[in-house]
């Protein structure tokens, strides 16, 4: 392993604690199932499993906020999805709201 400065540690711990409270509520409301996906254009992270066989899946993988921080993306759809996170607020200034399923058919 090489030598990590703080921060580098900080944010390991950061992403470490928001994957486990996301893998928490997927876990109690979504079957365990989370989708966390890195495109050229960023991170998309969703509870549940995009229905990517039905094809109404990629629109919705389509509409979900590109975040160049895994943390941000992470921290949306754990709020998004009513979940709490698990650090400060100033930790993660700005995080994306991923619609929901039905908002996204009421938009279609």
């Amino acid at each position: 392993m090489g030598n990590y400065d703080e921060k580098e540690k900080e944010d390991a711990v950061r992403t470490a604690r928001i994957l486990a409270a996301l893998e928490e509520l997927a876990r109690q409301r979504y079957d365990g199932h989370l989708t966390i996906m890195r495109f050229t254009t960023g991170w998309k992270v969703q509870l549940g499993t995009p229905d990517l066989l039905g094809g109404s899946g990629y629109a919705h993988v389509w509409m979900l906020p590109d975040c160049k921080d895994l943390n941000v993306a992470m921290a949306g759809a754990l709020v998004s999805a009513g979940g709490q996170l698990p650090i400060s607020m100033r930790d993660v200034v700005v995080f994306p709201v991923i619609p929901s399923p039905a908002e996204e058919g009421a938009r279609s």
